[in-house]
């Protein structure tokens, strides 16, 4: 008789068992190392759902010429939060120049953003937040060091394309 600890047996707790033709395998060949096969196996939790908050501006036909006097500060900004971890991703479209797009870790942040940015009543002719939501995968590299290197990209193509040096590194 197997003792049951919170629903499962004590063989099912205890180390992993090698199955019959495991052990017949691991010992016909000449790796050290014996197969192993758990003699039971366990569904993996599914994915954490992960709220994400999408502002996304439209931009003013005008905007290339309007954009240089509040560039440097919209800038600082954008790295400013991302260094503070809120930006997750952020872009401007390209060809035409017509909005942008910038991925938040909260609504509060999205719209703290969209208050404080200089762009906001001088380039931005609307502007919209909406949550999405973001698949989570423990095995996957760290979403917040991908989209810290996407904000740097998006500040160095403004830098490049932009024809200015506004010291962001």
């Amino acid at each position: 008789m197997a003792a049951v600890v919170c629903g499962l047996s004590r063989r099912a707790v205890a180390a992993p068992r090698l199955s019959s033709v495991a052990a017949k395998v691991a010992a016909r060949t000449s790796n050290p190392r014996p197969l192993m096969i758990p003699s039971r196996t366990f569904a993996a939790a599914p994915p954490k759902m992960i709220s994400r908050y999408v502002l996304q501006y439209k931009y003013t036909p005008d905007v290339l010429e309007k954009r240089d006097p509040y560039r440097a500060d919209h800038l600082e900004l954008i790295k400013e939060m991302a260094a503070e971890g809120h930006i997750m991703s952020a872009g401007a479209f390209a060809d035409p120049v017509d909005g942008a797009l910038f991925i938040f870790t909260s609504r509060e942040k999205a719209e703290q953003f969209k208050e404080l940015d200089p762009y906001g009543p001088h380039v931005v002719a609307a502007s919209t937040v909406r949550e999405s939501g973001q698949r989570s995968n423990s095995r996957r590299p760290s979403i917040e060091r991908a989209s810290v290197c996407n904000t740097r990209s998006y500040i160095e193509t403004c830098r490049k394309y932009g024809g200015r040096n506004d010291g962001v590194r």
